[in-house]
């Protein structure tokens, strides 16, 4: 009997295992598909809205703004000048002159009055005649000539000798005698009524 008992407990059904995890595992495999389709219907439906909106309602994608290339100016190639003749310039036009302050010009001094000079001649050339011959030339010209002799010393240029401030009648007798060299010196020892005397010399 108690050896029966024995195999009874052998065979005895074990006892039943609780569920598999693969179960658990196909749910929420499930469950992940299942939301996955419901986002793809979801963009799906967005996309066919969209679609049918009026065109002003549909957004307007903004512009990209474009950067342009600033290109820098290529420089003109230099341009020898040409050997052309250049153009006349025109003649620029003159301010009108201002007429300038009128000077008087002062009237030239009164030539002396021949009547008045009185004069000897002397020669002192040591070629005879040389008095005379200016003695004939002066009086020619409306002078008084005096007297002519000849000179105690020769003499190589000419001299006149005037009386105090008579310079100006003795350079005017001068400018007639055009082919001597002559000298002037003033002489207050002159007595009147000679004005002048007149030393003739070899030249």
């Amino acid at each position: 009997m108690p050896k029966t008992l024995d195999l009874h407990r052998r065979r005895k059904p074990a006892p039943p295992q609780p569920p598999a995890r693969t179960d658990r595992r196909a749910g929420v495999g499930l469950f992940i598909m299942l939301f996955i389709l419901a986002i793809i219907i979801s963009l799906a439906s967005n996309k066919v809205a969209s679609d049918n909106l009026p065109i002003s309602l549909q957004p307007t994608p903004t512009p990209i703004p474009t950067v342009s290339k600033i290109t820098p100016p290529t420089p003109s190639p230099t341009r020898a000048p040409s050997p052309s003749t250049s153009p006349t310039p025109s003649p620029t036009p003159s301010a009108t002159p201002s007429p300038s302050p009128t000077e008087t010009t002062p009237p030239p001094p009164a030539e002396p009055d021949k009547s008045t000079i009185s004069m000897r001649i002397l020669n002192g050339s040591g070629t005879s005649g040389q008095a005379a011959t200016l003695q004939t030339t002066l009086k020619k010209n409306g002078f008084t000539v005096r007297s002519i002799a000849t000179a105690k010393t020769r003499r190589a240029t000419g001299i006149i000798y005037y009386a105090t401030s008579k310079q100006a009648e003795a350079e005017f007798v001068a400018s007639f005698i055009t082919n001597r060299v002559l000298e002037f010196e003033e002489n207050p020892a002159l007595a009147k009524p000679d004005t002048l005397l007149i030393i003739v010399g070899a030249k």
